[in-house]
């Protein structure tokens, strides 16, 4: 018989004595027991393993470790290994985690998004902490945040907009941490360079607006929130001088690397920066530059000196300066080549703004230095080639490529002259009068076109307001009514864009409001004065309350403001002195925000400045134009009036601005800010330039004189304003200004005025008269006189105390004219105000060519007037029998004398009268040719002491 066992499996059945922390395993027969990870003993009793005092765990050395039953536990919250959403806490669980969305923001903690009454958004920033968006503290960048989901059929009342940052540590630290306020009024926010400590931060962006009616109003709240890492910027190493020289054997060589700085800091501060100099040839490093280092004890300093004669002739080395600090570090390089000899040793400087990627949207401006003794008289020629490929291809510099020629000592290529995303070697060579060459080779690469981001729109012209009114059916009221209701009225359509934040909206509707109140209809109807002037007013008013994040925010109000304004000044005359605030106020705070930008050399010199620039000048123009039309008006005011004040300060600030951007103009560069009424051209030359320079644009221009003396060397600063009206009408001697009012300033680098008194010639000023005299004697007449008769002419002088000018010319030589003047009545020989007499003269006397043409000189003068009225002019021929003869006889300018009689005889009847009309006629033999001009026209410039307007040492031509 056999018998069958069946195996009973402990385990399962529950048969078994292992411990509750031991795992049981069955065998055929039998059963086993091996205590689980985390304990240890022998499987019926087992004892919990302390992990975290043993070491034998595996958690992160920045991690805590908490011991558990059985094993340990890794807390995700503290090694952030979790997925909660950054704005959600993370709650550590045993073995696990959960994620719950902070205060204010709703979700499930993996997703969470704001909790408000409508929707924000901020463009183009993460909302992802562990994935932050990448901010550059040595880079200016803007924020800007978008409204949606906001009724339009809700009348919006006020809204306040605000952004602001948390650090790291606030977030984790508070529930709802309110962080550090960096802007408010706008939906944008300029984060300036270094404003940010390096670190990861909460940017949010708060927006209130009150809606409904003023009796009941309701507030809505929203905001959005995203996050940003500042990183820390890179240190910069920079060698002066060009990518690539050639130097001559014989003179030692300074290279300059002080323009080297931490961008975390900004440029001309090098504390904390080691330099290091170091030299290669083909073959090998050396760090003594194979021993032609000047002062090898000196070699950490920013600025060290070569001796070429220490190399070997016509081969190449690599200078390489090493900049660090902490664990920051860069280089810089520069190949030189050796000549035998002495070469002109030329280097090369991008100016200010450009490194090695520059934008092609923007002008280039290289500047060359050309120092030791063969660069005197010597040639300049610029070259530049383009890398296609692996090979350099030669461009040919055209025309209007440039501002300068191929042959001028700097170079500015014009904005958008090169492409994009290219690599470019600009060369310029030096030719000596020996024909010994030098050349520096500037190396530079176009950025590439942009990408991602979003566009703003530059608004010049707006979009006709939509009205259901026909201008020539409907009354003038009626169409006012409905663009107060865009603008004035409770309710209207641009406190919706403004407290939306929708500037360009509200910039757009503003323009187009402007047009359509100041355009005259088909029919002729126009608005009502008043009703013009409301609307200018309020548009000045709302617009003036926003302040600008940044230069084209700016540039967007004062499109509006300018306008406003220029439209106000048309209607009234002038405005009114809170306008006039208001805008001096925009344009203060405009104007030192474009000053700071020009004087920071990490800033670009983009047409934004230019176009800023421009919208400045605008409105500073109105504010001159009103500010001169209120001080007319009062021009019987002893005291000085607010009007007065405004147009000096607008001057000053037009000034100040202008001489900002000097320091951005390379010699032989002009820049041009030009509005409709007012023009300053600006122009860099050097010392050796301003001789004979011509500035000018359109009718107004200026010449200086070919020598004037010694004016120093260096640079120097040509400016010249011309404004179409007078801004200096607060005294009475500006009823003299008939022109344009023009003005010329020299200056030196140093901003100090330069003398050009007792100059061999004079300054030419053009000045073209806008509102010329009526008078028809500010013509040249010809004329004759007989050697005995008194020539008489008279002219109307239509001012007082401006000179009249009176030029007599004459065909011959070798006669004297006497002029006698009065003023009210013909003068005669001994009743006269002015007596003068003119001695014309060969202007070539002693001439040895055979008929050279010679001529007379003009003979010229000037008498001032004490009131308006006629002023009488006679001429006559010195030596004369009417000057000289003083007997009793009668005499006639016909030879009819009565003579004396012998005898008394008997009269005959008097013969019968006939009329008759004697001309005189012109006798070649004895009678003399000539021209008169006269003229009331005067140079008068603005006395800023006096505060008058002055004629003295000023001569019209």
């Amino acid at each position: 018989m056999t018998s069958k066992s069946i195996d009973i499996n402990e385990c399962k059945e529950k048969l078994d004595d292992c411990a509750p922390e031991a795992k049981c395993s069955d065998r055929n027969g039998s059963f086993t027991c091996r205590c689980l990870p985390g304990y240890s003993g022998d499987g019926r009793f087992c004892n919990d393993i302390n992990e975290c005092n043993t070491n034998v765990h595996n958690c992160n050395p920045w991690a805590v470790c908490n011991n558990t039953v059985g094993s340990f536990n890794v807390d995700e919250c503290a090694t952030s290994t979790h997925d909660c959403h950054g704005v959600a806490h993370c709650f550590n669980n045993p073995g696990s985690f959960s994620c719950e969305c902070r205060k204010d923001y709703i979700g499930d903690g993996i997703a969470c998004e704001p909790n408000g009454d409508f929707s924000v958004t901020i463009r183009n920033i993460s909302q992802d902490k562990y994935h932050a968006t990448t901010v550059s503290r040595s880079v200016k960048s803007i924020q800007e945040a978008v409204i949606q989901g906001l009724n339009e059929d809700l009348t919006v009342l006020k809204s306040t907009f605000e952004w602001s940052v948390v650090s790291e540590m606030e977030l984790a630290a508070s529930e709802s941490a309110l962080g550090t306020l960096v802007s408010q009024g706008t939906t944008e926010w300029t984060i300036n360079r270094r404003s940010i400590p390096a670190g990861i931060y909460q940017v949010k962006f708060n927006t209130t607006i009150t809606v409904g009616d003023q009796e009941s109003p309701r507030m809505l709240y929203a905001f959005d929130y995203g996050f940003i890492e500042v990183i820390a910027a890179p240190v910069r190493a920079i060698i002066d001088g060009g990518s690539s020289v050639r130097w001559g054997s014989k003179n030692i060589v300074t290279v300059d690397g002080s323009l080297s700085y931490d961008a975390d800091i900004g440029p001309g501060i090098h504390t904390g920066l080691n330099f290091t100099w170091t030299c290669r040839n083909n073959t090998s490093v050396s760090n003594t530059c194979f021993g032609s280092f000047h002062d090898e004890g000196n070699l950490s300093s920013a600025i060290i000196r070569i001796d070429p004669s220490r190399l070997e002739t016509d081969k190449t080395y690599f200078l390489r300066l090493t900049v660090s600090k902490d664990v920051r570090s860069s280089f810089a390089e520069m190949s030189f080549a050796i000549a035998a000899g002495e070469v002109p040793q030329v280097t090369l400087r991008c100016f200010v703004d450009c490194g090695a990627i520059v934008s092609a949207s923007n002008k280039l401006r290289v500047t060359s230095k050309c120092l030791n003794s063969p660069c005197n008289g010597s040639s300049y020629e610029w070259r530049l080639s383009k890398l296609n490929g692996s090979k350099w291809v030669n461009i040919s510099i055209l025309p209007n490529m440039t501002s300068t020629a191929v042959n001028a000592s700097n170079m500015i290529i014009r904005k958008n002259s090169l492409q994009s995303k290219s690599k470019y070697n600009l060369t310029l060579f030096v030719k000596s009068l020996e024909g010994t060459y030098g050349f520096s080779m500037f190396l530079f690469e176009t950025a590439g076109e942009p990408h991602s981001g979003y566009c703003t729109p530059s608004v010049s012209e707006g979009v006709k307001p939509s009205s259901s009114l026909d201008p020539c059916v409907s009354s003038p009221v009626q169409v006012a009514n409905k663009l107060k209701s865009l603008v004035v009225m409770e309710g209207n359509k641009l406190d919706g864009f403004l407290n939306k934040g929708e500037l360009s909206q509200a910039v757009q509707l503003g323009i187009s409001v402007i047009k359509s109140t100041n355009e005259k209809s088909e029919c002729g109807k126009e608005l009502d004065p008043q009703d013009k002037a409301l609307i200018f007013s309020t548009l000045i008013t709302k617009f003036t309350a926003i302040t600008p994040e940044n230069l084209e925010m700016s540039r967007l109000v004062m499109s509006v403001v300018s306008l406003a304004m220029g439209a106000e000044v048309d209607v009234n005359d002038n405005s009114n002195n809170d306008n006039l605030e208001l805008t001096m106020q925009l344009t203060e705070s405009t104007s030192s925000m474009m000053i700071s930008t020009l004087n920071d050399p990490e800033e670009p010199f983009t047409p934004a400045l230019e176009l800023t620039a421009t919208s400045v000048t605008g409105c500073l123009t109105n504010v001159l134009k009103s500010a001169a039309g209120s001080s007319q008006d009062r021009a019987d005011s002893a005291a000085t009036t607010p009007s007065q004040e405004f147009v000096k300060k607008a001057s000053e600030k037009l000034s100040s601005m202008s001489d900002a951007f000097f320091g951005r103009l390379v010699p032989s560069e002009d820049l041009v800010l030009k509005t409709p009424h007012l023009v300053i051209s600006l122009k860099k030359v050097t010392a050796n330039d301003a001789k004979g320079l011509s500035m000018g644009d359109g009718p107004s221009k200026f010449k200086l004189p070919s020598s004037l003396g010694n004016i120093g060397g260096g640079e120097i600063n040509a400016k010249m304003q011309a404004v179409d009206f007078n801004p200096f009408t607060w005294d009475s001697s500006s009823k003299k200004i008939k022109s344009s009012v023009t003005s010329l300033e020299l200056k030196s680098n140093s901003a100090e005025k330069l003398n050009v008194s007792n100059l061999d010639n004079d300054i030419e000023i053009v000045i073209p008269i806008s509102n010329p005299p009526k008078n028809s004697s500010n013509t040249t007449q010809h004329y004759f006189l007989k050697p005995d008769c008194i020539s008489f002419r008279s002219f109307y002088a239509d001012l007082a105390y401006v000179p009249v000018s009176l030029r007599l010319g004459l065909a011959i030589t070798g006669v004297e004219i006497e002029m006698r003047i009065k003023f009210g009545q013909r003068p005669t020989m001994v009743n006269f105000d002015h007596n003068f007499t003119f001695m014309f003269k060969s202007k070539c006397d002693n001439q040895t060519v055979v008929n050279k043409n010679c001529f007379t000189k003009d003979g010229s003068v000037k008498v001032t007037p004490s009131k308006p009225g006629f002023l009488h002019v006679g001429l006559l021929i010195k030596g004369s029998k009417n000057e000289s003869q003083h007997s009793r006889q009668i005499r006639s300018c016909f030879d009819h004398r009565r003579e004396r009689r012998s005898c008394v005889g008997v009269k005959d009847p008097p013969p019968k009268g006939v009329l008759k009309t004697m001309v005189p006629q012109y006798d070649p033999n004895t009678d003399i040719n000539y021209t008169l001009t006269i003229i009331q026209s005067s140079c008068l410039y603005w006395s800023e002491e006096t505060e008058k307007w002055t004629a003295e040492d000023c001569r019209v031509k």
